[in-house]
This record gives structure tokens, sequence and C-alpha cells, in this order.
């Protein structure tokens, strides 16, 4: 075992720094774009299939760039 403030010396000495993590993700918040009006009003019963759909949009960061998932949920 070694003593974390020898390994800290030593760093020093060799001008080594450990990795940060990324900066947190914080949302956007510039101008809103056009937002829908609420024709569901909360009443999220059906009588057949296809009605009513929801929706989310998540995205993840790849080492290769963004990818946005956005799965459709059908309320009935």
């Amino acid at each position: 075992m070694v003593n974390h403030k020898r390994v800290q010396r030593l760093m020093r000495i060799m001008q080594l720094a450990g990795k940060r993590p990324k900066e947190k993700y914080h949302s956007y918040l510039g101008k809103v774009g056009r937002v829908a009006d609420n024709i569901i009003n909360r009443d999220f019963t059906t009588t057949a299939p296809l009605q009513k759909w929801t929706t989310d949009v998540s995205q993840f960061t790849f080492q290769w760039g963004k990818c946005y998932l956005s799965p459709i949920l059908d309320m009935h």
C-alpha cells in the first residue's frame, strides 16, 4: 500500500494530473419555440387504439457523436 500523500507528491513532481469529470449537462434556457395547444387536457382515456400517442425525446452522447431516442406510446 502507498500513502495518498506520496502519490500526490510524486504526481506533482512528474507533472501528472488526473482526468476531471466532464461538465454537467445544462439544458438550453434560450428562446422557447412554439408550444402546441393542450387539446388532451390530461384526459388520457381512449375508445380505440391509435387515438392518442405520447412521446419524449432523450439525447445520449457517445464518443462518436450524439444519438436521439424518441419512443412512442399508444395511450389505449
